[in-house]
């Protein structure tokens, strides 16, 4: 993909804008060189990785955090014979060992509950960060944890003898500067350094009181800087100290890169995969600062399809769009007034193609989809060239040409006023003879233009969709808005009058176009007609499927009841047979021994027997028909025979999925697990009460939701438990009573929990709850208090009794 297509489609503005959410020099670099990647393995790659950190990101748990200096150009130093590393190099190297190492170390250290779910790939590419510690611990064993030197024992002996000479260069000056003698001669008490010596500042007139070396003498030729006999030899001393101690250090450090040359390859294929990290964390970063989401596959099935789309240049002036394609379309033609919002709609869609090639989330709304395309070219704008001599149709024509050579079924092509700029006829046929050769290629095309047989020819070839910018007829503005199926009148009439073109040129254009315009505008009036009458008949198909449904669920309630009703029976029936038969079993067989003691014969006592063993024989054929319409029961309710068992309350089957009403409240919840015993764990939207069995009521589901859910927990979570006390607000006795828990919450986190328990509460018709905030600072006691005081929906509220939390714990009553 060339930079020409990058730069006019914003790619390029994108993506300097993701670098700078990089850590190291090195991310930002290969983040704001970054290309769209044309091998489809390599982008879901990237793409999963940036998927990953924003799920990491999101949880609150982020290995990367801390900047640090780059270090590419240390590598190349390593690989030099004999080459020392600075000090300043080896710090920036050892930074970026411990880097390595905390993040391989978070990755594989962490226990599955302590990381989110689906971060895979991150934990991939940690596992294959080499191991630095023998590294790190080179690096640090010479240099602290600021970056200098350590005493180490080599340079103690020459710093300690570098110390003495210096205390013995400032006994020798004192003895001078403190010489009462002297005091005249000087011009101060104080020590000079010149050329890195110590020297007196001594007057020129008594020059002779000192005998010694002058380094320098002042402009105005009253002050000579002088170096005496004695101290000249200390410092010669001292300055030897000092080289030998450079000379030391020196030693150290190149003993230090020898051994560093060894991890070379190690430290280059860390910062591939460290640098890798680093840019997919910043495409997460930015795609959670703007609100985005990452795009599905689209396929044949499911074609392109683009949700609420901002483009992210625009920020808050951006009007959401929608764009949906439907199976085997593959060329878009928008049409439209002038600044309409036309250009934007299709360099928003090619854009978003990049980034999603790019492993960037896109500025849109989940259930957005895109092809993947090896190639894209893009013709905007004006692109007249006055070196080349090239007109403005010229220029385009060009681009064109070279679109055709290259584009194929994987291209992706942008043409922003197709055959404008040249006699509007046989710009039309130019167009149109493009689009025929970009539509045998199978290319993927997005089209703007005014040409209205453009138009005509987007909705007679069955591989185009027509799209129109809408435009709003009282106020003649245009709003954005892309209406797909429908094309668009240009509006130049309607733009040219509000821009201040005088009403009688407007009125002898209007004559001139009248005829010719009257076709296509009544065409294109027939269409926006015929596409809102198909939105109202699918609105209308939708309200009757819901109908439909509902009237199901009941006819299904009620077979279901009936059945149950049928079991029941059966029961009852059984359980009479059971009673006979232990009731009058001693009695037959008492009956039995007493004829056997008379004249009774054999044949009629095994009669008698035999009509016991028929009895039993009878009960349990009828207790195993019972058990198989039980199990056809459950199997029809809940999709499986082996339902775990479910507790009845008369005719009433309660089970996990189940939507019931909890006590005489009208709060919907639904059941998602076994309490206690005699009890049921039910959830109403993001709050958990446990609840008995006798306090709930079955409610016909809503539409479309299942027997049985599975639930996601929420931002916040707030679990709601049975009291088995009276609450201060006057709640009865193993009653309903609910609790927020915010303990160990920030303050921010904790007041959104709050608004969002009290909403539910409002929304379910819960009137009374306490906070659980604790005692501690204060902080969060008080921002709860704040927040209440504010609340318009909240009538009144306290601190609990000390036995119940004393100012721990705050009772809140809404009105």
């Amino acid at each position: 993909m060339n930079i020409k297509t990058l730069i006019q489609l914003d790619y390029t503005r994108i993506r300097e804008s993701v670098s700078s959410f990089c850590l190291s020099e090195e991310g930002k670099k290969a983040a704001a060189q970054s290309i769209p990647l044309t091998d489809k393995l390599e982008a879901d790659r990237i793409k999963a990785r940036a998927m990953a950190w924003t799920k990491l990101i999101s949880a609150g748990k982020d290995s990367l955090s801390a900047p640090r200096p780059p270090v590419g150009e240390v590598f190349s130093i390593l690989k030099t014979v004999n080459a020392v590393l600075p000090i300043e190099s080896i710090y920036a190297l050892g930074l970026f060992c411990r880097s390595v190492i905390r993040t391989k170390s978070f990755f594989t250290a962490q226990t599955e509950k302590e990381l989110p779910s689906g971060i895979e790939a991150l934990s991939e590419s940690a596992s294959l960060l080499p191991d630095l510690s023998d590294a790190s611990a080179e690096i640090f064993r010479i240099i602290d944890s600021s970056g200098k030197l350590k005493n180490l024992k080599e340079l103690q002996e020459i710093r300690s003898s570098i110390q003495s000479i210096r205390r013995s260069i400032e006994n020798l000056i004192k003895s001078y500067t403190t010489n009462d003698r002297l005091q005249n001669a000087l011009q101060s008490n104080l020590p000079v350094l010149r050329a890195g010596r110590q020297v007196l500042a001594l007057k020129a007139d008594y020059r002779g009181k000192i005998k010694g070396i002058v380094h320098e003498v002042s402009q105005t030729g009253q002050t000579l800087y002088i170096e005496p006999h004695d101290v000249v030899q200390k410092n010669n001393e001292l300055i030897q100290e000092e080289f030998r101690l450079e000379q030391e250090i020196r030693r150290i450090l190149a003993v230090l890169s020898a051994e560093l040359s060894r991890f070379t390859k190690s430290f280059e294929k860390a910062l591939v995969i460290m640098t890798e990290l680093d840019t997919s964390r910043a495409a997460a970063l930015w795609g959670i600062e703007n609100r985005c989401v990452f795009a599905e596959d689209a396929d044949k099935t499911h074609p392109l399809r683009i949700i609420q789309a901002r483009h992210p240049l625009l920020y808050d002036k951006a009007v959401p769009i929608d764009i949906e394609f439907r199976e085997n379309h593959r060329v878009l033609i928008i049409t439209g007034p002038n600044a309409g919002g036309k250009t934007v709609a299709v360099k928003t869609i090619a854009l978003f193609a990049l980034l999603n090639q790019s492993g960037i989330p896109l500025p849109a709304e989940a259930g957005t989809r895109l092809p993947f395309f090896k190639s894209c070219f893009a013709d905007i704008g004006d692109e007249q060239n006055i070196d080349q001599s090239l007109s403005t149709f010229s220029a385009h024509m060009k681009n064109v040409g070279e679109m055709l050579d290259k584009a194929d079924k994987d291209s992706l092509i942008v043409l922003d006023e197709l055959g404008n700029g040249t006699d509007p006829q046989e710009g039309a046929a130019i167009a149109m003879a493009v689009l025929d050769e970009l539509i045998a290629k199978n290319a993927f095309v997005l089209v703007t233009t005014h040409h209205g047989s453009l138009k005509n020819y987007g909705y007679t070839h069955e591989k185009c969709i027509n799209a129109s910018v809408e435009f709003n007829e009282g106020n003649l503005q245009p709003t954005y808005r892309v209406l797909m199926g429908v094309p668009g009148e240009s509006r130049a009439l309607n733009i040219a009058k509000k821009s201040g073109l005088s009403p009688k040129v407007i009125e002898g254009a209007r004559l001139y176009i009248e005829n010719r315009q009257t076709d296509i505008s009544a065409l294109i009036r027939g269409l926006s007609e015929k596409y809102a009458a198909v939105e109202k008949a699918e609105a209308e198909c939708r309200l009757k499927e819901i109908d439909l449904n509902k009237k199901n669920e009941k006819i299904q309630a009620r077979d279901l009841e009936l059945k149950q009703k049928e079991i029941e029976l059966n029961e009852g029936a059984l359980k009479q047979n059971k009673t006979f038969l232990s009731e009058n079993r001693r009695l037959l067989e008492n009956l039995v021994r007493e004829l056997r003691e008379g004249e009774i014969t054999r044949e009629k006592t095994l009669k008698v027997k035999g009509f016991i063993a028929e009895l039993e024989q009878s009960i349990q054929t009828q207790s195993a028909d019972l058990d198989k319409k039980q199990r056809e029961l459950k199997k029809e309710h809940c999709g499986t025979a082996d339902c775990p068992p479910t507790k009845k309350r008369g005719h009433e089957v309660f089970k996990v999925g189940m939507e019931v009403y909890t006590a005489n409240s009208k709060v919907r919840a639904l059941i998602v697990g076994r309490g206690k015993k005699g009890e049921w764990l039910v959830q109403a939207g993001s709050m958990k009460i446990s609840c008995k069995e006798a306090d709930l009521r079955p409610a016909h589901p809503h539409k479309n939701r299942p027997a049985t859910a599975s639930f996601e927990a929420p931002a916040f979570s707030v679990e709601l438990t049975q009291s088995e006390t009276q609450r201060a607000f006057g709640t009865a006795a193993g009653g309903t009573s609910f609790e927020l828990r915010l303990l160990g919450m920030r303050l921010e986190d904790a007041i959104k929990a709050l608004e969002k328990h009290i909403d539910m509460c409002t929304i379910h018709g819960l009137h009374e709850f306490s906070v659980i905030h604790g005692k501690g600072d204060g902080i969060l006691q008080q921002g709860v208090h704040e927040a209440l005081a504010a609340y318009p929906n909240v009538k009144s509220y306290g601190f609990a009794p000390p036995q119940d939390g004393g100012t721990g714990k705050t009772y809140v009553q809404l009105g």
